[in-house]
């Protein structure tokens, strides 16, 4: 739900280069994950709640 919140502006893997090969240029692990969160969980849908 996190990605989907529109203060939400970027998130931080703390983990070893396992992003990254060793040029430092995103691998397909990068890419993947950025092909999910942009074209796959990313939404623009806006919803709104009543008070109850």
């Amino acid at each position: 739900m996190a990605f989907a919140h529109p203060q939400v502006s970027h998130f931080t893997y703390w983990g070893g280069g396992d992003w990254f090969d060793g040029n430092g240029e995103p691998n397909q692990l990068y890419h993947a994950m950025r092909q999910l969160i942009r074209n796959d969980w990313f939404t623009k849908k806006t919803i709104t709640s009543n008070s109850e």
